[in-house]
């Protein structure tokens, strides 16, 4: 167990560090509370094997969190901070979980296979 605890803090400061790569900006750091009260830590815990043993699990999840950080800054900066808020983080969360909801709905009524996503573009109620 305490192996796979260390594996799951390896995949969290990887998709953090997707997020703040593709933010480059700084964020508050009650940001991380944001992530913790959302259950993406718990999440990332929870699958700390399947991307281990997944790489496609582990592309999707990093390319969501690009994404989130491409997005909470965009948000920043139209506001003209140079910071991202809470506010920014989690209206980029929220965005980021909805275009994943859309993206599994369509999987699902579709003839293909459905490819559960992992991390925090786990579904609708997780970024």
């Amino acid at each position: 167990m305490e192996n796979q605890i260390n594996l799951a803090d390896q995949y969290a400061a990887q998709f953090w560090q997707a997020f703040g790569a593709r933010a480059a900006m700084d964020m508050d750091e009650l940001c991380v509370e944001v992530a913790r009260e959302r259950g993406y830590y718990g999440h990332v815990e929870g699958n700390a094997v399947n991307f281990d043993e997944h790489s496609y699990l582990l592309e999707e999840t990093l390319s969501c969190a690009r994404r989130a950080g491409h997005l909470a800054a965009n948000f920043a900066r139209e506001d003209g901070r140079s910071t991202i808020s809470v506010e920014d983080f989690t209206e980029a969360c929220v965005q980021t979980e909805a275009r994943v909801a859309k993206v599994r709905t369509r999987l699902m009524s579709s003839a293909g296979r459905l490819r559960v996503m992992g991390g925090v573009c786990s579904g609708a109620s997780y970024l």
